[in-house]
């Protein structure tokens, strides 16, 4: 049915906008500000994953495990579609969504 294979692309078109995809060893903040509010970020050696709308940007941490890094790159497209819809989701949400989807892909080869 669905098919997941772990391989991240390096670019990826999310509801018409061209996102850029990196893995990277270390982050830095690529979060901008947006229209409502400015968003601060802390990141830390826990972070796995970061999206900017404004660079169209997804960036992974290079160094983890394939499963856990395709269940990032969806919590990632989640977030992008959260902005480009202003959904609202609260992160709790993101990572329940980002589950069900990893699932759906993974008990479905």
């Amino acid at each position: 049915m669905f098919k997941i294979d772990n391989k991240i692309p390096k670019k990826l078109n999310i509801c018409g906008f061209e996102f850029n995809i990196n893995e990277v060893d270390v982050f830095e903040n690529i979060i901008e500000s947006n229209e409502e509010e400015q968003l601060k970020v802390e990141l830390d050696d826990d972070t796995l994953g970061q999206m900017s709308i404004d660079k169209m940007l997804i960036e992974l941490k290079k160094d983890m495990p394939s499963d856990m890094k395709t269940s990032t790159f969806f919590h990632e497209i989640i977030e992008a579609w959260n902005s480009i819809f202003q959904l609202k989701l609260d992160h709790s949400q993101i990572h329940a969504l980002e589950n069900c989807l990893y699932r759906l892909f993974k008990d479905n080869k």
